[in-house]
């Protein structure tokens, strides 16, 4: 007889074993089953050896090496107490696995035997393995991205930080996990940066998304710039459960937006620097020539007696001429360096436009004669409220628009100049049927220098200052300025100052100077 006939039950432990829905094993000293109950047997069905217990051959453990159910069975008997549970996977005679929590614990009634308890957690670990699986997903997602990204409790405390974030600390999450977000390498070498990140956690605890540019220094000891975020986490209730920052490394983009703010600044210095080289020029030049324009006027006029041949006059004639047009090139020179140095100034007063613009036209209409140019004007008079302007800069306005036109119609073609005031303000259009503007080169004529046809503009002359120059005189006075052309029809230049400039007749005496 085996030690397992001599094992006594009491009725009322076995009644209640086989109550339990979960498996109840009782093993003699010589690991023969004295008792299981239905449960039990269930489990224990086409086992290689269901009389002795445990079938060596059926158990796994969780990593799928072989098992060893014997192991607290043995701790039991050695020590007399109970043993902590183990999760292992038993294989039934059919092979379907089933995961098992099996509890060894002594049976005080009979020396030497074992109680199993054995639970079936199969549903249970089937919902570890898709939380396993779907961790692993996560953390593949989460350290695979390029950005800095982490998890931390309300309280600032992190709790995870992917292997892009942890290789710029040059630190491990185990080193790391539990330190309050702004003690950790990331933001330690900077009291300012770390005073700033904790601001922006208790803002974030109240549930604020925070955004800044912070510094970072590397292991190798460079200073990174970084775009840091700070974005809560809420549950079903609305409350912050967590906090995720993100950082996206920005050094080169950086560097990039300083090294073009470093060439802006060159560039407005060059400029500046080029302007007043410019402006210079121009007031050295313009003296002497005052001097020959004056001179030559004096001689073609005979002030001082006649000059006794023809070609004298003709040949005076001709300086006078070119060095009138060489001031008015300096002229424009003057004005964009003014205009690029913000120099440039208004000295309004109440005009009349009328007479203004028919002197521009008296002016040009020699020129226009010249090319064989028909020039007309329409300029409403009568009730037509007088200007708050610049009378300078308008017929400045006036003049280069008319000789812009003028200068770009071929012989045969028309000029015309309409003036006009409405509830929108005042109007003053040039149009042409000239030889228009390419759609292509429109925004080029407004540069300095530039030009519509810079090939023609070796023909016609010019120096491409005159379309910029009226832009921003029309511009400092508030108004504005368009331009409708189309290649071999011609060009409209269409500018309409406000309303607020219209004054009734002789309200606004005397004159201010305004910086423009």
């Amino acid at each position: 007889m085996s030690a397992a006939t001599n094992v006594v039950i009491d009725p009322m432990i076995e009644g209640a074993w086989r109550a339990l829905p979960c498996a109840v094993c009782l093993l003699a000293p010589d690991d023969h089953i004295v008792f299981c109950n239905d449960p039990a047997k269930a489990i224990l069905a086409g086992a290689d050896d269901f009389h002795h217990f445990p079938p060596t051959r059926n158990w796994r453990r969780i990593d799928g090496s072989p098992g060893r159910v014997a192991d607290p069975i043995a701790a039991v008997r050695a020590t007399g107490a109970p043993q902590p549970p183990r999760i292992m996977e038993f294989l039934r005679g059919d092979a379907s696995p089933q995961w098992l929590e099996i509890t060894a614990a002594p049976f005080v009634a009979a020396p030497g035997c074992v109680v199993l308890t054995v639970t079936d957690v199969s549903a249970l670990m089937s919902v570890h393995d898709r939380m396993v699986e779907q961790q692993r997903r996560f953390r593949a997602v989460f350290n695979q991205t390029f950005e800095f990204i982490g998890v931390l409790t309300p309280d600032g405390r992190l709790i995870e930080a992917n292997a892009t974030a942890l290789h710029y600390a040059d630190k491990t999450m185990d080193e790391l996990y539990g330190l309050h977000f702004a003690d950790t390498p990331w933001w330690s070498h900077s009291p300012e940066s770390q005073d700033r990140l904790r601001r922006a956690i208790a803002d974030a605890a109240s549930g604020h998304f925070v955004r800044f540019e912070t510094t970072h220094v590397n292991p190798d000891g460079e200073e990174i710039f970084i775009d840091f975020s700070l974005r809560p986490a809420f549950d079903e209730d609305g409350n912050v459960i967590f906090l995720i920052p993100e950082g996206r490394d920005m050094t080169a983009r950086k560097i990039t937006e300083l090294a073009l703010i470093q060439a802006k600044v060159e560039a407005e210095a060059a400029n500046r620097a080029k302007s007043q080289f410019l402006a210079t020029m121009s007031h050295e030049l313009r003296t002497p020539l005052n001097a020959v324009i004056g001179f030559s006027d004096t001689i073609q006029n005979e002030v001082f007696g006649p000059l006794g041949n023809a070609r004298y006059r003709e040949y005076v004639g001709m300086i006078h001429s070119a060095g009138s047009h060489l001031l008015d090139l300096i002229e424009d020179i003057l004005d964009i360096s003014r205009i690029d140095m913000g120099k440039t100034e208004l000295f309004e007063e109440e005009i009349t436009p009328g007479p203004l613009l028919d002197s521009v036209i008296t002016l040009l209409r020699p020129k226009a004669q010249d090319g064989r140019i028909t020039l007309k004007t329409t300029i409403a008079s009568g009730d037509m409220p007088r200007l708050w302007a610049d009378s300078l800069r308008l017929r400045q306005i006036a003049f280069n628009l008319v000789s812009n036109a003028i200068k770009y119609t071929p012989t045969g073609g028309k000029v015309t100049l309409n003036a006009k005031s409405d509830e929108d303000g005042f109007h003053l259009v040039v149009a042409d049927n000239g030889i228009g503007i390419p759609a292509d080169r429109m925004e080029q004529v407004w540069n300095p220098f530039g030009q519509a046809d810079p090939l023609l503009a070796r023909t016609v002359g010019g120096t491409g200052l005159g379309l910029p120059i009226v832009r921003h005189y029309v511009q400092a006075h508030g108004g504005t300025i368009t331009l409708k052309s189309e290649p071999g029809k011609g060009t409209i230049a269409h500018v309409v100052l406000p309303p607020s400039r219209l004054r009734p007749a002789a309200s606004l005496p005397g004159g201010q100077a305004v910086l423009a």
